[in-house]
Parts: C-alpha cells; structure tokens; sequence
C-alpha cells in the first residue's frame, strides 16, 4: 500500500547520510595532517642523521618527503588510510597513537619508510610531547630495518 512511498524517501536519505559520513571523515582526516604534532615529527624526521643516511643520497633533509599516497597502496603495511595518517591525534585527552609514511631518494632509487609514535603530552607543559614509541622501519629487499629514535 504505502510501501512504495516510504522506500521513495529511504534511498535519498540514506544517500545523505553516506555522503555526510564521508566529509566529516575527510575533515577529521585531514586534521591529523595539520596538526602541531605531526608537522613536529616531520621537521625531526627531515633532521634527523640517521634517517638521513638511510634514506637520502646527499644527506639532505629536502629528500625526505611525507607521502599520502603509499598508505592506501601498499600492501607491505597492515594499516591503511585515506588521508595518509593511520591513528589518532586527540589533544584534549593528550594522546596520540598515528603512522604514516616518509620517502626518500637515493641513487638507487627511493626508500620507503613507515614512521609510528606513540605518546602523551605533558602535564605542565601544554605542547610537549612524551614519546613513548617513535621509530621508522625502513623498507629493505630482505624486510626492513627498524630505526628507534627513542634509543640515543
């Protein structure tokens, strides 16, 4: 009887609810990539020696890039993301558990490196981060070697 009528209204309404899902995801994404934090891993990644001579060929921090791209396509790692950065950021509880992905160029090409942190913020000190786990693991043809960078 009036069944006909209501699945009218059902399918645009859940075609709403869809597309809303998707850009509120697409903004709480796109914080993480913005966010005071992420950009102070990215200046230490691009500063850091170590990582420097295992990915770069001059030692040079303009060879070490972010890239969004590698967490949707590469399968080598278990997590994937749509904006480049698996995990969370939340400062009001002052966590942050995220990973993604740095490259390289050498003469042999470029490397490929999955960088996780895990940490807390300080309690006096409002933009301190205590890491707890900060580390890359660099993709190599017999696996990968891991670079802690909490280990001096």
């Amino acid at each position: 009887m009036n069944r006909g009528k209501h699945i009218r209204y059902l399918i645009p309404t859940v075609a709403l609810f869809g597309l809303g899902g998707y850009i509120y995801s697409n903004a709480v994404s796109s914080q993480k990539q913005h966010s005071s934090l992420f950009k102070g891993l990215l200046f230490h990644l691009r500063h850091d020696s170590k990582l420097q001579r295992l990915l770069s060929e001059n030692n040079s921090s303009t060879d070490i890039r972010f890239e969004p791209k590698l967490m949707k396509t590469n399968s080598w790692w278990k997590f994937k993301s749509d904006d480049g950065v698996s995990g969370h950021i939340n400062n009001m509880q002052g966590v942050a558990e995220i990973e993604f992905f740095v490259v390289g160029k050498n003469e042999s090409g470029e490397k490929i490196a999955k960088i996780t942190f895990k940490g807390k913020k300080h309690e006096n000190v409002p933009d301190l981060w205590i890491p707890k786990r900060f580390e890359a693991v660099v993709k190599e043809d017999d696996g990968g070697k891991v670079l802690d960078f909490l280990q001096a």
